[in-house]
């Protein structure tokens, strides 16, 4: 093998190393998104802040 069919392997294998992972990490989460059930949302409740003060 040549120096210049090396650099072709590893160029094409870093490419595909970089690119793969994220490629599925998308299709993954568009699969997720259409499976996916909506949730319910739930709002907080105000929470009195007040802290009593005890005398020294």
């Amino acid at each position: 093998m040549r120096l210049m069919d090396g650099m072709l392997l590893t160029l094409i294998s870093t490419v595909i190393c970089v690119t793969f992972p994220k490629l599925l990490s998308m299709v993954l989460i568009v699969k997720t998104k259409r499976t996916a059930q909506p949730q319910t949302i739930s709002t907080p409740q105000e929470v009195g802040t007040e802290l009593p003060i005890f005398p020294y």
